[in-house]
């Protein structure tokens, strides 16, 4: 994901990681060297932390990706490569997102997004029931 607001998380992410591995790595030497408890609780409390830490930072990931749906930088939505990427758009007609490309279309006249099942009720509500231009 490239969002500016991803930077934070994707640290958090790792901190995350991080803290979860050297907890448990803390535990294993616990263990192996039979020590007293408080090295297990330190690391009992560092996995903890860091599985706090991670599931924050991917709650807050998810949080950007829900307001932010369509990832900016992503060229396939500006038409670089001259064809329109139809599966993950919405539907004009209705609302349900489109799963496969081969399952919708672009308007001839408005380059909206639609179902096959749907780009004649579109055309007949948009543009008027004596529209000839075909969809793409």
């Amino acid at each position: 994901m490239s969002y500016p607001e991803s930077l934070n998380s994707t640290g958090s992410i790792g901190l995350g990681g991080a803290l979860i591995v050297a907890g448990l790595a803390l535990i294993v030497v616990a263990a192996g060297i039979n020590q007293d408890s408080r090295m297990f609780m330190l690391g009992g409390l560092l996995v903890i932390a860091g599985v706090l830490r991670l599931t924050t930072a991917l709650a807050h990931d998810a949080r950007m990706r829900r307001e932010h749906p369509v990832d900016p930088s992503d060229p396939r939505w500006h038409g670089g490569a001259g064809i329109t990427q139809l599966a993950g758009r919405t539907c004009v007609e209705c609302g349900r997102r489109i799963t496969i490309g081969a399952d919708g279309t672009c308007c001839g006249e408005c380059n909206a997004p639609a179902h096959l099942d749907c780009e004649e009720l579109h055309l007949a509500h948009a543009h008027g029931p004596d529209t000839a231009t075909p969809f793409r």
